[in-house]
């Protein structure tokens, strides 16, 4: 397993605990939360919002949650915390999935936004 479902697998390891699958992204890909607590004030943290650089604040939330697994206490007892840790898992698997491809020179450092590629030519 690589990318996007290697970290998702990994963190359900470390934490011992399933997300919540609450949809999924245009390609299919699940949204998932983590929850603590079970009180009636609803707080929720989202993370893996904008186009392309995704990975820094899944990575964050990603420590979160294992924090807050690890100290149950720090959520007060009358509030359920809510961890979206990647809203856009397309962007996301895109920004981890690049593959550079051999082409022709005219097409050095052109980024196909609709592909999870770089496009560059060979330099030998």
């Amino acid at each position: 397993l690589v990318g996007v479902l290697a970290d998702a697998l990994a963190l359900r390891d470390r934490i011992g605990q399933p997300p919540l699958v609450i949809g999924y992204s245009v390609l299919n890909r699940p949204l998932e939360i983590f929850q603590f607590g079970n009180g009636p004030i609803k707080r929720l943290i989202v993370a893996g919002i904008d186009g392309g650089y995704e990975w820094n604040t899944v990575r964050l939330a990603e420590e979160l949650i294992v924090h807050v697994n690890q100290n149950l206490a720090v959520v007060p007892s009358d509030v359920t915390l809510y961890i979206l840790r990647v809203l856009n898992p397309d962007g996301y698997a895109r920004e981890h999935n690049i593959k550079i491809l051999p082409l022709c020179p005219f097409a050095k450092n052109l980024r196909l936004s609709l592909l999870p590629v770089y496009v560059t030519s060979r330099s030998r």
